[in-house]
Parts: structure tokens; sequence; C-alpha cells
């Protein structure tokens, strides 16, 4: 009897931290950051595929880079929130480049105006 008493204990405590466990990973599991995503053109308007693109956080300098696909789209996933300048390389254009973009929590913001007037 107080053996089963003890497991019921023991099983008890399991739970209670196995209950506590995931409330914290659904709390941790919440976006916290932001998606930055956009079409690179040159000044014809056509699209600029295989471009590199960088996003650097003005407040960190830390840089995250991208390089756009066929249709010219990029996506940069996961910056953390602030402000941003944008950069845009591509073989036979000049560099491009965009500041003040400023990315909230769980904001998707689309920066397609970079290619037209720069590169």
């Amino acid at each position: 009897m107080k053996g089963q008493t003890m497991l019921s204990k023991v099983l008890s405590s399991v739970r209670f931290v196995f209950a506590t466990m995931l409330v914290a990973a659904l709390c941790f599991g919440q976006t916290q950051t932001a998606r930055l995503v956009g079409t690179v053109h040159d000044s014809t308007g056509a699209v600029v595929p295989n471009a590199k693109v960088v996003a650097t956080n003005m407040a960190t300098k830390v840089q995250t880079e991208a390089t756009t696909n066929t249709t010219g789209d990029y996506v940069l996933p996961a910056l953390q929130p602030g402000n941003y300048s944008l950069t845009v390389e591509a073989s036979g254009f000049r560099k491009a480049a965009v500041e003040g973009i400023e990315l909230d929590v769980a904001s998707n913001v689309s920066q397609s105006e970079i290619g037209r007037a720069h590169v």
C-alpha cells in the first residue's frame, strides 16, 4: 500500500512537470521575428534573378542574406524586430540600397521598390 502511494505521488509529479514544460513550449512557440520579402527589378521592370540581397539590422549590425530566385523574388525570414537597411547586388548592375525599413514582431514586410530605381 505504501509503495502504491509513493508511485502515485511520483506519477503526479511527472504529470505536473510535463504539463509545465508543455505550457512553456507553447509560449516560446509564438513568433518573435519578422519577415522581409520582395522582388528585385531592373530599371526596365524586368526581374533580376540570382541577385544577392542583404538585410542589415542597424542596431546590431547583424546581416542576413538571400538570393533572388528565377522570378526575382527573395525571402528573408526570421529577422529580429528593428530598423534595417537592405542592399542588392547583381552581376552587371550597380549596388542598390534602401534604408529605414522598420520591422515589428510578427510583421511580414514587402520591399519591392528597391530594384526599379537603383539596380
